[in-house]
């Protein structure tokens, strides 16, 4: 009897988790093509492609080689079925109806941990409201007033570099971008002098950067990908205790300073009729009613806009000062025209020709916000002529459509020229996202490409630099596509 029962169990197991799921993928293989590993899925990708390739994004950078008119690939993860959008008219048609979609929260349930009201994350009157609260932070002419600060923050951690011949001579474009980033993101959020405070003996960007660091090795786990974020909170292990009892004091730590900020803004604001400091709470206190319920969101929404702002931002300015230094003649090109430049303010910057190749280009080859959040069909609906269940995973896959030979001359090959001089043929304008698009794109877009292009702009200045010709780079995943091993340059100061 009890044989009989396990079968039983074991079939209807099989059903549920291997054979109705296989049935759905075939379905819409059909459109495009696909790949299904029963249960694991996408985590056989992601190891094959790191394994056989050393780059965790290989399958998705090269899904439309063989066939560039390809519209969608199929995978599961585990027993949900995912429709990558590489078609730009497909991607066109998921934009627009956003209202069919929520979040599906398999890959950021870790996040969520630490911020789950963040702007990010929140759907409905809830995002609307937050995403109308932040709007008058994030117009372009108050954005560029921060320009004097951002540049100050590059120019103090370029001259700790200048001070320590061993940091010139092993240089990681990658842990002093993001101090830079990080740096950028708390000033520009709160003021730079909450930058002196303490967490556990951590400064804010090195608390918070380990914090993500810790979730983000949990998210590639197997015990993640089998029983999901719920799991690390069981603490069951000196390690989960470790990293959920971090998140608990850094809530708390971060609530009593956003409060004490608060305070401090509206008295000021209130003696002197206005805020000296410019910064983005300061701007959301003079313009904005701050409730109890906003106060409850912000630190939900400045954690998600430092983990936006520090990891795509620093990994989109490491990236490209690696890909310089294998494009020699191109970095003496960009040399030339950052030192002939007499504007420096940011819609100066904005006019240079090879500075904004060089990070147009990396945007499109590496792109480290060249993935969306996986969204999750709430009802069913069409796009374009494809039937889309409800519980279907749907996501567009720019990273694909970036290396497509359709749009692109050579998509594999790192080449800044094809965005000079109107040499890049025009294209389809879901082609190119590197911010993603519709109404929930990248509302630190503005603030990123600054930030970019005055810490591009300050390092070719102040600095010589090349890469180790021995050194081999590996992408693998952590909190993002990331280098496996520090990429090591060597700087020698300019002299003017």
């Amino acid at each position: 009897m009890f044989i009989e029962i396990l079968i039983i169990i074991l079939f209807f197991a099989a059903l549920r988790l291997v054979i109705i799921p296989y049935f759905k993928f075939l379905k819409y293989k059909k459109y495009g093509d696909g790949r299904f590993v029963p249960l694991l899925g996408e985590l056989v990708e992601i190891k094959e492609a790191i394994k056989k390739y050393e780059d965790v994004d290989y399958f998705v950078s090269h899904q439309c080689d063989e066939n560039p008119d390809l519209r969608l690939y199929v995978v599961n993860l585990g027993s949900k079925i995912k429709l990558r959008l590489v078609d730009p008219d497909l991607m066109r048609d998921f934009f627009l109806n956003q209202q069919y979609y929520e979040k599906d929260t398999f890959y950021i349930g870790n996040v969520l941990r630490c911020a789950p009201q963040g702007i990010a994350f929140v759907e409905g009157e809830q995002w609307k409201k937050a995403r109308k609260m932040f709007s008058q932070a994030f117009h372009f002419e108050y954005l560029t007033s921060l320009a004097p600060l951002i540049e100050q923050i590059a120019s103090k951690v370029f001259n700790q570099a200048m001070e320590s011949s061993e940091i010139l001579a092993n240089y990681d474009p990658l842990v002093y971008s993001q101090k830079i980033t990080g740096q950028v993101v708390i000033a520009t959020f709160f003021g730079e002098q909450v930058n002196e405070k303490k967490f556990r003996g951590m400064d804010l960007v090195s608390a918070l950067t380990h914090m993500l660091n810790l979730l983000g090795e949990q998210s590639m786990s197997l015990q993640y990908f089998l029983f999901g974020a719920d799991f690390f909170k069981l603490r069951l292990t000196k390690s989960q205790r470790y990293v959920d009892d971090i998140i608990k004091d850094f809530r708390s730590f971060m609530k009593d300073l956003i409060e004490e900020k608060i305070e401090s803004f509206q008295k000021e604001l209130k003696e002197q009729g206005k805020i000296s400091v410019p910064s983005i709470l300061a701007q959301i206190v003079s313009t904005q009613e701050i409730t109890e319920e906003s106060k409850k969101y912000l630190f939900d929404d400045f954690t998600t806009f430092y983990a936006a702002g520090t990891d795509t931002t620093g990994h989109l300015l490491a990236m490209t000062f690696y890909y310089i230094t294998q494009n020699p003649e191109l970095q003496k090109a960009l040399q030339r025209e950052v030192d002939a430049n007499q504007d420096q303010s940011p819609q100066g910057l904005a006019q240079l020709n090879y500075l904004n190749a060089f990070l147009k280009e990396t945007l499109r080859y590496y792109g480290p916000a060249n993935f969306t959040f996986d969204r999750i069909a709430t009802k069913d609906h069409y796009l374009g002529d494809i039937p889309i269940a409800k519980g279907t995973i749907v996501v567009p896959i720019s990273q694909s459509t970036h290396r497509n030979k359709k749009y692109y001359e050579d998509p594999h090959r790192y080449n800044p020229e094809r965005w000079l001089d109107n040499k890049q043929k025009q294209i389809h304008n879901y082609a190119y996202m590197p911010f993603s698009s519709g109404q929930r794109n990248c509302i630190g877009q503005h603030l990123a490409m600054i930030v970019a292009r005055i810490t591009l702009n300050k390092f070719v200045k102040m600095f010589e630099f090349s890469c180790d010709p021995n050194y081999k780079l590996v992408i693998t995943q952590r909190f993002m596509s990331e280098p496996l091993d520090p990429i090591p340059l060597r700087l020698t100061v300019r002299k003017h």
